[in-house]
């Protein structure tokens, strides 16, 4: 189901504007892409508020074509608009945080799916139906934490 929103920002399901606006969450490419699942945008707002920072949001919606030229997973939830890399700013350093330090953050919240990325700095968050706790490995697959 596609996100409300009120033209701008993404409404909750609750009804609440939410922190995040709909140019945040196009694709990319230019394409224009941009069918983001209400789920996610719940999701994203409860980690927002929860926080005791705001969350960034990197890359939410693909269109296939760009995806692939990316490299994306060819089942990727990125183009299924259920998905979000997300960073926040460290408040030690102020830079963005690392991928393992808000992986142990995000870790408690009742988000399906969050996968680390050693060595970056964002998390990949998605509403997937199983919850999953993924870590990329150097050879280029996903290990279960």
């Amino acid at each position: 189901m596609s996100a409300l929103n009120n033209g701008e920002n993404y409404i909750t399901s609750s009804g609440r504007v939410s922190n995040f606006k709909l140019t945040e969450t196009i694709c990319s490419c230019g394409c224009g892409f941009n069918d983001v699942h209400q789920e996610l945008i719940d999701c994203l707002q409860t980690i927002n508020d929860c926080l005791a920072f705001p969350i960034k949001l990197n890359c939410v919606c693909r269109c296939d074509k760009y995806n692939k030229s990316i490299g994306g997973a060819k089942d990727s939830y990125h183009v299924k608009g259920m998905a979000a890399d997300i960073a926040a700013i460290d408040e030690d350093t102020g830079d963005d945080m690392a991928s393992e330090k808000l992986f142990e953050m995000l870790n408690p919240f009742e988000i399906p799916c969050i996968i680390r990325y050693p060595g970056h700095h964002f998390c990949h968050v998605d509403v997937r139906e199983t919850k999953t706790r993924l870590s990329k490995n150097k050879q280029g697959g996903y290990d279960n934490i």
